[in-house]
């Protein structure tokens, strides 16, 4: 149960009511943290687009940003949103035995090679909180991930880590 009220889609008004229109076209529901985070309408929207530049972009799959958010839950511990993320991973075919493996080992996880090396890197700073050097930057490069795909990727995890603290700090 929160910790603060959600703002339920039919009590939504002007912006927010735009917002959760938006978010049921992509997503077929209005999701909680966002009824959550509506309570300042700027923060619902700035928490929302912040997803948006992984679905614009092409070279990265899908699936690589689900275990992204997934492996990122588990080290916030955020339970709504592992879950969350586990359901999408099953729906899009892994198997229970792969989420479980992965939230034990990340190096676990199906995904290609560059792929798999992107999200370890991306794990990495989001739990140390570190920094990558060149030679690291210009090996996951050497997979064919431009600048833009990289930071694309990398703001995903730490919107991801910062969605999952608020979520975690309300109860949700």
């Amino acid at each position: 149960m929160p910790h603060l009220d959600l703002i339920e889609p039919e009590q939504a008004e002007g912006a927010v009511a735009e917002l959760f229109e938006t978010a049921r076209e992509v997503f077929g529901v209005v999701p909680e943290p966002l009824q959550l985070f509506a309570n300042k309408p700027s923060v619902a929207e700035a928490v929302f687009r912040g997803f948006a530049p992984s679905m614009e972009q092409t070279n990265l799959s899908p699936t690589f940003f689900a275990w992204l958010r997934y492996l990122t839950a588990n080290h916030t511990r955020c339970t709504h949103c592992i879950d969350v993320n586990a359901a999408i991973l099953l729906e899009m075919g892994v198997d229970r035995r792969a989420l479980a493996a992965a939230r034990k080992d990340p190096g676990t996880v199906p995904l290609p090679l560059g792929e798999k090396t992107l999200l370890l890197a991306c794990i990495e700073v989001v739990r140390d909180q570190g920094l990558l050097d060149k030679a690291q930057i210009e090996d996951l490069k050497r997979y064919g991930f431009s600048d833009a795909d990289l930071v694309t990727a990398f703001h995903h995890g730490a919107h991801s880590h910062a969605v999952d603290l608020m979520i975690n700090a309300f109860g949700l």
